[in-house]
């Protein structure tokens, strides 16, 4: 038999390990790129920013100018224009005083005439005001079946029955009545005024006024016999039980208005 071939051992086969050095290069070669990338975006940025700052100065250099030739293009016109506008203006002042002087002497030589002569019809706000009578006014009147109120003088106590207004029940809901004065009750808005009562009042003959239809808050016009106009507002109407029925409330006086 043959003798054996003896084996001999070959090399492994695969990738080479690199050497030691390789991967700082690699490593610094990185971070060269980095570093020149980043200095070119800066310089790229610097460069923008400068332009754009050229660009603002330029163009406030140059509003600046054109404002220096508008203040000496409208300061050369004023000062040719000045003493003409001056002059104008001047003659405009006098002219216009000369006319006010004139039509001042002339308002007055035609009022001198008529001065301290009274305007026919017309009369002194003083003269008016003591034309119109004024109001009296008696926050607190009671009424009932035993006392009486007269116009002259409400505060006084009347004797008995024998005043001008005189409260009764003898009829339903009970009734003002006088042998002198007149009644008429207002209807629609609260507000009765001098004015409206002396209308409605002027041709009235009604000595009784029955109180069915009051209530609190209604208004009454009254007119005496010596011409005073009176104006009564219930404020509290018990009549419920005629025996100790009342009527209570404000009386506005008007001396001689009708």
């Amino acid at each position: 038999m043959p003798d054996p071939t003896p084996a001999q051992p070959q090399p492994l086969i695969g990738y080479s390990q690199p050497p030691a050095g390789f991967a700082r290069q690699a490593q610094a070669q990185t971070q060269t790129q980095v570093r020149r990338r980043r200095v070119a975006r800066m310089m790229v940025v610097g460069s923008a920013v400068g332009a754009l700052l050229l660009t603002v100065l330029a163009w406030r250099v140059l509003d600046a100018e054109g404002r220096g030739d508008r203040r000496d293009t409208t300061g050369s016109s004023a000062s040719t224009t000045g003493p003409e506008g001056r002059s104008s203006d001047s003659a405009r002042d006098s002219s216009s005083d000369s006319s006010e002087s004139s039509d001042s002497s002339n308002s007055s030589g035609s009022a001198a005439p008529g001065a301290g002569e009274p305007t026919a019809g017309a009369a002194s706000p003083s003269s008016a005001s003591s034309q119109q009578p004024r109001p009296e006014p008696y926050p607190l009147v009671m009424l009932d079946a035993k006392n009486s109120v007269n116009l002259r003088n409400p505060d006084a106590e009347a004797k008995g029955r024998t005043g001008d207004i005189r409260f009764g029940c003898q009829s339903i809901g009970c009734e003002l009545e006088s042998d002198t004065s007149v009644f008429l009750q207002l209807y629609g808005k609260p507000g009765g005024t001098l004015d409206e009562c002396r209308r409605m009042l002027k041709h009235r003959k009604n000595h009784r006024l029955p109180l069915a239809g009051a209530a609190n808050g209604s208004e009454i016009c009254i007119k005496g016999p010596s011409g005073d106009i009176a104006l009564f507002v219930i404020s509290t109407k018990s009549t419920a039980m005629p025996d100790i029925a009342f009527l209570q409330g404000a009386l506005t006086i008007w001396r001689e208005a009708a």
